[in-house]
């Protein structure tokens, strides 16, 4: 619907990190050369150092990559993004199907919840 035909080129993706000899963190870097996203990381290091759960971080990671991703792949400053542009990420998430977990792949076609777009106020309360 939004000029995305075939398969997703993933960019970026989450990685954890050892951080010193007995902490653990997340990262995000380049897919084709590990190369960290300064920003993205720096983001999920904030994170940490606020006192986030780690699977707090875990899930920011690799959603700020999916985020770094879509604008690679559209050529989008993911700095700059307008409204319009973020519309269209949004929709994308309900409308792309996420990738099988079946091994080799092959598995049902999944999808995100509409929540994603609109998450129930009640349930923050």
């Amino acid at each position: 619907m939004f000029g995305i035909a075939g398969t997703f080129v993933t960019s970026f993706r989450a990685e954890r990190a050892t951080l010193d000899q007995d902490k653990t963190g997340w990262v995000i870097v380049g897919t084709d050369d590990y190369a960290l996203h300064r920003e993205g990381s720096l983001f999920l290091a904030g994170l940490r150092d606020a006192g986030r759960a780690y699977n707090t971080e875990r899930t920011y990671a690799g959603r700020a990559a999916l985020y770094l991703s879509y604008c690679t792949f559209h050529r989008l400053e993911w700095a700059q993004i307008t409204v319009r542009q973020l519309a269209r990420f949004l929709h994308w998430l309900v409308e792309e199907p996420l990738p099988s977990r079946a091994r080799g792949g092959g598995g049902p076609e999944r999808f995100r919840d509409e929540n994603t777009l609109h998450p129930r106020p009640e349930k923050y309360r």
